[in-house]
């Protein structure tokens, strides 16, 4: 047990490092499917099968109620807080790029929400679930590390909102072990985010905003 935390603090310290080091942001995506091909390689060798963690049959009626109820409000509350702090960015990204917009609604949850939701929850629950004191100490565990891997994008904001936003999505995954689930909330998320006018903080060509 004390190697498996020593090697959960060497894999929380060395993947934000990795993405600092990054010569460019725009290796960020392949990045991260190489990680998935790996982690895809472990559960293969450890005889997990795809079915048994991405779990189509989660994402049913109550589940989304479920996530819907708390979406909403979060949804109310980060515009609200643009607009009294940022006002200038609401709605931005929609109305000056609206067929960009368009294709990150679509391509995101693809290229990148799949494979961080593959290293920060199905991977870390498989490995490290009985690491970290239990069920909650997995989620801060995992929330921890899906914030300090957006340190790499150069503004507080981006790890802020990644930090509380695992927190939910580990819950998620914690609850039904659902990457399927779990991946269409982060989406959803991350859709919001980006349609509200925060995504300047989170795409990997912009300005370092404070």
């Amino acid at each position: 047990m004390l190697i498996l935390r020593f090697e959960l603090l060497l894999f929380m310290i060395a993947a934000p490092a990795l993405l600092i080091l990054l010569p460019t942001r725009a290796l960020f995506i392949p990045v991260l499917w190489l990680s998935s091909a790996l982690i895809l390689w472990h559960f293969k060798s450890r005889l997990i099968r795809w079915k048994e963690i991405w779990r189509w049959e989660c994402i049913n009626v109550n589940e989304l109620i479920r996530i819907l109820v708390r979406f909403i409000p979060i949804t109310i509350v980060v515009t609200s807080a643009t607009q009294v702090l940022r006002p200038e960015l609401i709605l931005t990204f929609y109305r000056q790029h609206f067929q960009l917009w368009l294709m990150v609604m679509f391509l995101y949850p693809i290229l990148s929400v799949i494979p961080q939701e593959l290293i920060c929850r199905g991977f870390m629950y498989e490995k490290y679930k009985n690491a970290v004191g239990g069920t909650v100490g997995w989620i801060v565990a995992s929330a921890f590390l899906f914030g300090t891997a957006h340190i790499f994008l150069g503004n507080i904001v981006a790890p802020l909102l990644s930090f509380f936003g695992g927190i939910l999505f580990a819950n998620t995954y914690a609850r039904t072990r659902s990457l399927a689930l779990v991946t269409f909330e982060h989406a959803l998320y991350g859709d919001m985010i980006f349609t509200v006018g925060l995504g300047q903080y989170f795409y990997h060509g912009a300005s370092r905003a404070m």
